[in-house]
């Protein structure tokens, strides 16, 4: 089975999925990761910090298992700017990896770069031209929903 996995940035799969990324993996399912945003750090772009990110990120990814990690590398903290951006490659990734389960973020994030990835995925995924996809299904990210919860 191949799983696509959509992460508005380097951390929030293992925070949202990670466990059912390396269940997948011991299932031996082809699992993608996509990454959508570079780093952003006190809302200032830092190429070395971004680097370093995108290293845990790949470390990460050989902890964990899965097949690729695909960087788009758009800007952090500006996603909901242009929903156009993130889904022309976002659908790209997709028709070339045919995913029949696909995870994404929750809708009801309070991160609006988690709510752009959100709106974009459910547009690249929608039935007119995603026929082969059997699931999809949504997680929180706990650093963004948290605040939510009637503690």
């Amino acid at each position: 089975m191949k799983v696509l996995v959509v992460s508005p940035h380097m951390d929030d799969e293992v925070i949202g999925v990670g466990g059912t990324i390396a269940k997948h993996v011991e299932n031996s399912d082809e699992v993608y990761e996509c990454f959508i945003a570079h780093g952003v750090y006190n809302h200032k772009y830092d190429k070395a910090a971004s680097d370093r990110e995108m290293d845990n990120a790949l470390e990460a990814k050989k902890v964990l298992g899965y097949m690729e990690a695909r960087f788009l590398n758009l800007n952090d903290e500006r996603l909901d700017l242009c929903l156009q951006g993130i889904l022309i490659p976002l659908e790209s990734y997709k028709s070339e990896i045919n995913p029949e389960i696909i995870y994404v973020n929750c809708s009801g994030d309070n991160h609006q770069d988690h709510k752009a990835v959100f709106r974009a995925a459910m547009v690249a995924i929608r039935p007119a031209v995603s026929k082969c996809f059997k699931k999809v299904l949504a997680h929180e990210a706990p650093s963004s929903v948290e605040q939510f919860v009637d503690k």
